[in-house]
């Protein structure tokens, strides 16, 4: 069965899947030279999607045009453990919206 509720929730668990993966990147190459952070953005896609009805396209992913370190690195390690953060508690919110559906779908059948 699948809903536009259900549909919203299992895109925002996928990108913001996604975005930890981005971010653990990011943490785990500070110490590269050269490397650029980056970011990923379903936000876009999503919002679209749910205020238009335009196909909901995967995450994009973006390069970080901040300046760099003499090394060319330009990975803020205090930004990607702020953006950690907030992907967590966004990713356990639609995890409990998901436990909230499944609640109402399991009173409505009765068991």
């Amino acid at each position: 069965m699948t809903d536009p509720i259900s549909s919203a929730i299992q895109i925002a668990l996928n990108g913001l899947s996604d975005r930890r993966r981005v971010i653990d990147d990011n943490i785990s190459n500070i110490q590269t030279p050269g490397f650029l952070a980056g970011s990923t953005d379903f936000e876009t896609s999503l919002n679209a999607a749910l205020n238009g009805g335009a196909p909901v396209s995967g995450p994009t992913h973006s390069k970080s045009l901040a300046p760099t370190r003499t090394d060319g690195n330009n990975v803020d390690l205090d930004n990607e453990t702020v953006a950690s953060t907030d992907t967590n508690l966004r990713y356990s919110a639609m995890i409990e919206a998901m436990n909230v559906k499944f609640r109402t779908l399991r009173s409505a059948i009765g068991s």
